[in-house]
């Protein structure tokens, strides 16, 4: 994308050596018919490649974010294992949405009469706008959200662990139970009050089973050592 972006920056900028300035005289008198070539021809092809400059910049800046993001959906099962990679974390969430806003920006400095505004620019405007929202969220709500999320593997972990007696298997819950409470621990002291009823609960809830977390945490590591009661 950077490199179709670039060229219609060189399309725009090779258009614009042909363009009037404000304050530029050539000495020569102007026709009516380079008057009329100017406005009618070069001006509108002029705002068109900077206006497809917009939207492959707008295309690239989400790109980046879901490659920062890659989270698989809510549930799924890749959530709990060791090597999958998604964004966890305010910080990656904060990254997000600086680029989904600047994707958003991009979209919104596009005009309308531009030819392949209908087809092109209005439904993806629509989308990252949804995108941009979602992506707030899960930043303003992500220390709860996650470590819950953590809190859910560590007990699978668990499980998995108690099955194979294997303290590799300890070892993944005891990290997991570390991640989950390192989110609590930094969490904002207040809960969005604009938070769902039944979603504040759970955070509410995962808030008070803090001091449960970390007496899992610590019976984990031990088990990994292979000091806990199997």
């Amino acid at each position: 994308m950077e490199q179709h972006e670039s060229l219609w920056v060189e399309s725009a900028n090779e258009l614009a050596r042909f363009l009037p300035t404000d304050n530029a005289t050539s000495g020569r008198s102007q026709t009516v018919e380079v008057d009329a070539l100017i406005t009618t021809q070069l001006l509108p092809l002029y705002r068109e490649y900077v206006s497809r400059q917009e939207l492959t910049a707008a295309l690239h800046a989400y790109h980046k974010s879901i490659v920062l993001a890659e989270q698989p959906l809510a549930g799924s099962n890749a959530q709990c294992d060791a090597t999958a990679s998604f964004a966890d974390s305010p910080e990656q969430w904060a990254s997000i949405v600086t680029l989904r806003s600047k994707s958003v920006d991009y979209l919104e400095g596009i005009s309308q009469n531009v030819s392949f505004y209908n087809e092109q620019v209005a439904p993806v405007k629509a989308d990252y706008q949804e995108k941009l929202a979602l992506a707030s969220q899960f930043y303003r709500y992500s220390h709860w959200h996650f470590a819950i999320q953590k809190a859910v593997c560590a007990t699978q972990w668990g499980q998995r662990a108690t099955n194979s007696g294997q303290p590799k298997d300890w070892a993944q819950s005891a990290a997991l139970w570390q991640q989950g409470v390192t989110l609590l621990e930094n969490a904002p002291e207040r809960i969005p009050f604009e938070i769902p009823a039944p979603v504040r609960d759970n955070y509410q809830t995962a808030e008070n089973n803090l001091e449960l977390w970390k007496t899992n945490l610590a019976d984990a590591e031990l088990r990994a050592k292979g000091q806990g009661q199997l």
